[in-house]
């Protein structure tokens, strides 16, 4: 190793070569390497929502959480199960075990929801999902005594101070 230092020590012009190829390599490859927005990885985690619509958190606890974590408590790959009831909807967060199929155990906490037939009338239908890298983080509503165009005019303003925020590469109005 010395001895190869040493030669690129005494031969200068060698080493500038061997610096301006790999740079020159760098700059070639740069247009090869793959960029994305949202990387590529499987997060082990379903969500489920059960909207509720006026019902207080214990209604929603008694009413839906605890039947839900019931119902769903055997399936095999889930790995823990936390639900939060709150004014007017219930949200529960399935972790699974990393080498669990997450389609299979989303079939499965599909099925098993879908077959509880004891909810409340007025709850509406749950809603399951995975959650992916470009899940949504926050929703926002723009409500108050305007016409719909007004508020939508609002929303779009709302959408673009977000945008403008460190971070945020996604926003949009529905």
């Amino acid at each position: 190793m010395k001895a190869m230092i040493a030669w690129f020590a005494t031969n200068s012009v060698a080493a500038n070569l061997l610096m301006g190829f790999a740079v020159l390599a760098g700059l070639a490859s740069l247009g090869q390497i793959p960029v994305k927005l949202y990387p590529d990885f499987d997060l082990p985690v379903i969500t489920v929502t059960v909207p509720y619509l006026g019902a207080a958190p214990d209604e929603v606890e008694s009413g839906i959480c605890t039947r839900i974590e019931e119902q769903i408590e055997g399936i095999n790959g889930i790995k823990e199960v936390r639900s939060t009831a709150m004014e007017g909807r219930c949200n529960v967060v399935v972790e699974l075990f990393h080498d669990a199929d997450r389609f299979l155990v989303l079939d499965d906490v599909d099925a098993q929801i879908n077959a509880i037939d004891t909810f409340p009338q007025e709850a509406e239908k749950p809603i399951i999902q995975l959650v992916t890298p470009s899940s949504v983080v926050m929703e926002i509503a723009v409500t108050g005594p305007a016409d719909e165009r007004a508020l939508k005019e609002m929303a779009r303003r709302v959408r673009d101070d977000i945008l403008r925020l460190d971070g945020v590469t996604h926003a949009e109005v529905t």
